[in-house]
């Protein structure tokens, strides 16, 4: 009977030595790896949504990776593609990073990203400003005074506008209302054109149609 369970003792230690060398085998102490791939390092962007994106492996298996701004926690993702959208707040510098559990629990995480976040560039303006004459009336007859008047819009305003008799210089004014009153006296009867010309803030130019009135004065 003694030799028997001595028989069998070489037996029992090998399975020990079996079990002990699968659980070797099964233990994961390697920690996983993790970059954020984009935003890159040191990019400017406008503060509208960007997305955020990382690659990340492990040996055996991995778990989940988290992703940070400004060392909050934003999101949590545990399937592939590890992405997240990311809707920031404010203006300035930020800082982006990663850490990415595998199944064993280690560990990584990435260095800091740094970006920057700036409003939206707003666009040039290179619409002109509208404008139209409204007196004196196209082919009207006009004498002594006539009331020149314009109006005029843009979408981020108005300068100045002036009125040209036939090409040259009437009157420049510098805000509304965009009225001159004009002495025709100053001009030979006959046929004359006006027009007007109206200039945003941002130096674009807008003209009115040109008009053709009949100077009458001498009796």
């Amino acid at each position: 009977m003694t030799g028997l369970i001595r028989a069998r003792r070489p037996f029992a230690v090998l399975v020990l030595l079996i079990i002990a060398g699968c659980a070797d085998l099964t233990y994961d102490a390697t920690p996983p790896t993790v970059v954020v791939v984009y935003p890159v390092a040191w990019t400017t962007f406008g503060r509208d949504t960007t997305d955020i994106r990382a690659d990340a492996y492990d040996n055996h298996k991995l778990d989940r990776v988290v992703f940070y701004v400004n060392g909050e926690s934003l999101a949590e993702v545990r399937t592939e593609p590890y992405h997240t959208r990311w809707y920031p707040d404010t203006t300035g510098g930020h800082s982006i990073h990663c850490v990415a559990y595998d199944a064993a629990g280690n560990k990584t995480h990435t260095g800091p990203t740094f970006v920057t976040v700036v409003d939206p560039a707003e666009p040039p303006d290179l619409e002109p400003p509208g404008v139209a004459l409204v007196r004196p009336a196209a082919w009207s007859v006009v004498s002594d005074t006539v009331r020149v008047e314009a109006i005029a819009w843009d979408n981020r305003g108005v300068a100045k506008l002036a009125f040209f008799l036939d090409g040259d210089t009437l009157a420049l004014l510098p805000g509304p209302p965009w009225v001159h009153f004009w002495d025709s006296r100053e001009a030979d009867d006959g046929y004359h054109t006006l027009y007007a010309a109206a200039v945003d803030t941002n130096g674009n130019r807008g003209y009115s149609f040109v008009i053709t009135v009949d100077v009458r004065n001498v009796p």
